[in-house]
């Protein structure tokens, strides 16, 4: 068994150094092999909300059955939104990527719902593909982008994000170490995303004392950037358009209260990780066109939008920000431009 296991890890091993490579001479200047910073208690909360699948690409999602439980349907891995009759051949399709919160699955009130309605008033033939997932940053994105234009064509893609790009030092995320140890097996798993664990097991050392580093040291603004920066080139490469929009968290939305009365075991250690990053994420939003900065959507409000760090707390908020992302779209004119 442990002959079998080396000569899988030795595979796992050449196959990541050939990958680097590529990557070096391809001159992609970010690391695919990088992962976000989480707590316990995110994820506890991709756990009650049924993120089992272990992917392979993106390390986890819903299941088909848990979408299916929600009375929603799913297709090319996605839940699909749509609206048109059998004559339309062309339907107005959008793509929306994102973390938990554009995810219906963690919560089947966020803006994506509203979003669809305001589509709907205007465009009567669309098809709006939601492969946002609790956890993901922009990285997993760009990766679900790729994969997805494999299949499809979107004529808009719709980025709503920022809060996840916190970057830590291993190959895979908390979220997968956990998934894999709870779904598959409580001990090492020989499988991709797990190499590190798997050096770790051989070499009998603490799961911190060994890690690869990328080929290029990388700060977390600078991989949120080169990701939007890429999915916007994907689009314009396809005839599509991308539109990114940077989201509000706590510490950045223009609006303060009582830090008591939020619901985060983890609340402070997440406004210390906002804090490293996101004021260079806001500079970044306002030199390109196809970025727009939502950090300060909520700050004439009355009323704190926030329940935790970075998800709002009823449907009055995620409707501004539907509003705000649907208002964008339209003035841009491709809404007149698909009919």
């Amino acid at each position: 068994m442990k002959k079998v296991a080396l000569i899988t890890f030795l595979i796992l091993v050449v196959f990541e150094l050939i990958a680097n490579f590529c990557l070096k001479k391809n001159h992609i200047a970010y690391p695919i092999f990088v992962h976000i910073h989480s707590q316990e208690s995110k994820l506890d909360k991709l756990n009650r909300f049924q993120y089992k699948n272990i992917d392979p690409l993106l390390g986890w999602s819903a299941s088909r059955q848990t979408i299916e439980s929600l009375n929603l349907n799913s297709k090319n891995d996605c839940i699909i939104l749509n609206n048109f009759s059998q004559d339309c051949d062309e339907p107005f399709t959008v793509l929306i990527t994102g973390g938990s919160t554009s995810d219906i699955v963690y919560d089947d009130k966020n803006w994506p719902i509203y979003l669809e309605e305001l589509i709907a008033a205007q465009h009567p033939c669309y098809e709006i593909y939601l492969a946002a997932t609790g956890g993901f940053h922009s990285g997993q994105e760009l990766l679900q982008s790729i994969s997805f234009r494999y299949k499809n064509h979107p004529d808009l893609h719709i980025s709503y994000s920022g809060c996840n790009d916190y970057i830590n030092r291993g190959l895979s995320s908390q979220y997968e170490n956990d998934l894999l140890a709870e779904v598959i097996s409580p001990k090492p798993f020989f499988i991709f995303p797990s190499t590190l664990k798997a050096i770790n097991f051989f070499s009998n050392t603490s799961k911190e004392a060994v890690a690869f580093t990328p080929s290029k040291k990388i700060s977390p603004n600078e991989f949120w950037l080169k990701n939007q920066i890429t999915m916007h080139n994907l689009g314009e490469l396809n005839g599509g358009k991308y539109i990114s929009f940077l989201q509000p968290v706590f510490n950045f939305s223009g609006y303060t209260t009582d830090q008591s009365s939020l619901d985060s075991n983890n609340f402070y250690s997440y406004l210390q990780e906002y804090s490293l990053y996101y004021p260079e994420l806001i500079e970044a939003s306002h030199e390109y066109d196809f970025i727009h900065d939502f950090t300060t959507i909520f700050k004439d409000g009355k009323e704190s939008p926030f329940v935790d760090d970075c998800h709002l707390k009823n449907e009055h908020f995620q409707q501004i920000i539907a509003n705000a992302i649907f208002t964008s779209i339209d003035t841009s004119g491709l809404l007149d431009q698909a009919d």
